[in-house]
């Protein structure tokens, strides 16, 4: 259970990227344009799961689109953009994960935070 929790905070840390310089970045003021565009593989270890991830640079930050991600890792976890919102679970039902970006808030199993504004982008 405090595996569980700690891999979804890490792997939401991880999905939307902590920014140390978060206030020189204006995530409303920007847009991604072909030059930001990074074409990835992605491995662990020996093992490839994905020959193509479609990422964003914006200065030092790669961002890795979560609907993606979890789709590589096979997470049950249903991104809806357009909403801004996201939720499912991640290895078990009782691991929920749900983010609503209007509200800047995430909840992992029924625990609330909020987060900056610098952490998540909206594509």
């Amino acid at each position: 259970m405090f595996f569980a929790r700690h891999f979804v905070l890490a792997f939401f840390l991880i999905s939307f990227t902590a920014i140390s310089a978060a206030a020189e970045l204006n995530p409303d003021k920007w847009t991604p344009r072909d030059e930001d565009l990074r074409i990835l593989e992605m491995r662990v270890e020996q093992y490839r799961l994905e020959d193509v991830l479609l990422t964003y640079q914006r200065k030092d930050v790669l961002l890795i689109p979560l609907g993606a991600l979890s789709e590589i890792l096979d997470l049950a976890v249903d991104v809806d953009p357009g909403s801004g919102i996201a939720q499912g679970f991640v290895i078990r039902e009782d691991n929920t994960f749900y983010l609503d970006t209007s509200r800047k808030e995430v909840i992992i199993k029924g625990d609330t935070q909020t987060y900056t504004k610098h952490l998540v982008y909206v594509l």
